[in-house]
This record gives structure tokens, sequence and C-alpha cells, in this order.
């Protein structure tokens, strides 16, 4: 018999738009994990788009600075993502 979390898991993999809001949804505390707390304090927003991952930076010191890692910072944010992977990363 199943257990809850793995019924839930089955149901997200089944419904496209549910799994869409509940990555976008988790997408938050994974870019936390993954940027640290100081990237996080300076984002403003984090948009999915399919399979691009925007996100806006107030500082523009590390707007440069993330840009310079973003293929570190994607392949990283690829590891933590069940559902789907993200292909892009913008900084803005």
């Amino acid at each position: 018999m199943k257990n809850l979390k793995e019924t839930i898991n089955q149901y997200i993999k089944e419904e496209d738009r549910l799994r869409d809001k509940y990555q976008e949804y988790s997408l938050d505390s994974i870019w936390k994990d993954v940027a640290g707390a100081t990237v996080s304090k300076y984002t403003t927003k984090i948009q999915l788009r399919g399979d691009v991952l925007t996100v806006f930076i107030q500082s523009a010191p590390l707007k440069q600075e993330l840009l310079f890692a973003s293929d570190t910072l994607l392949q990283k944010l690829n590891d933590q993502l069940q559902y789907k992977s993200v292909k892009k990363l913008i900084i803005k």
C-alpha cells in the first residue's frame, strides 16, 4: 500500500497544471538553498515559464556575479527540482 506522500507525488506528476504550480511554489525555497541567504535577500521575483527561469535581483553588482555563475546555479537548481528541468536561467 502506498503512503500518502507517494500518492500525492504520483498525482502531481500526472496533473501538468498542478505540477507546474507546485514546482513554481517550491522554487522559492530551492533558490534560497542554491543561491544562499544573501542572494535571496536581494531577489525580488522568481518566474518559471516553460523551461526558462527568470530571477529578478535588486543589486547590479550581484546580477553581474550571478551571470558568471549561472551555469553552476542552473545545474544545482536542476539537481533539486523533482518534476521539471530548467533549461535556461535569466538574471534581470
